[in-house]
């Protein structure tokens, strides 16, 4: 019975999330670290999972977060996706270049401009302990050291639509 509260909790979780298991994780650690604030949303998803790992018998915290469940994309991994995506949407709406193009445009060239990157720059740049201090290489440099990929122009559009 108590595995079936769990259950119950992750679904909840992966239903109403407002903010991914990560993010919230984030959050906290600045706070503990730093005393930044904590949103309501992440202070709640993390306060959910330890009451269902301490009150109801979960068998892992993680699990009871929802950093860990069956299938999918894994929760570190999303989070990693999410940030390279708002990356990418950053750097087309400040772009003087990018930002007037629509995303099919816009994804197109973004796509180009990265290739070039990755197979140029990004070479001798890789163990750099900082980002170039030009764009687009700066976005390109925080995007792979995330350690996922750049997408492609149909991806790039997608992700510029949103």
């Amino acid at each position: 019975m108590t595995n079936a509260r769990c259950k119950t909790a992750e679904k909840a979780l992966a239903r109403d999330q407002r903010i991914s298991p990560v993010a919230a994780l984030r959050q906290l650690h600045a706070h503990l670290r730093d005393g930044k604030a904590i949103s309501p949303d992440a202070a709640a998803l993390i306060a959910d999972g330890i009451e269902d790992w301490l009150d109801f018998g979960c068998r892992s915290l993680d699990k009871s977060l929802g950093l860990k469940a069956w299938g999918g994309v894994p929760a570190e991994k999303a989070d990693r996706l999410d940030r390279r995506n708002m990356l990418l949407r950053r750097l087309h709406q400040t772009s003087l270049d990018w930002q007037n193009l629509s995303p099919t445009a816009a994804g197109a060239i973004m796509a180009m401009s990265a290739k070039r990157y990755t197979t140029t720059r990004w070479p001798r740049e890789s163990d750099a302990p900082s980002a170039p201090a030009a764009e687009p290489a700066a976005t390109w440099w925080r995007v792979l050291t995330l350690g996922v990929s750049i997408p492609g122009a149909k991806m790039f559009a997608k992700i510029l639509s949103e």
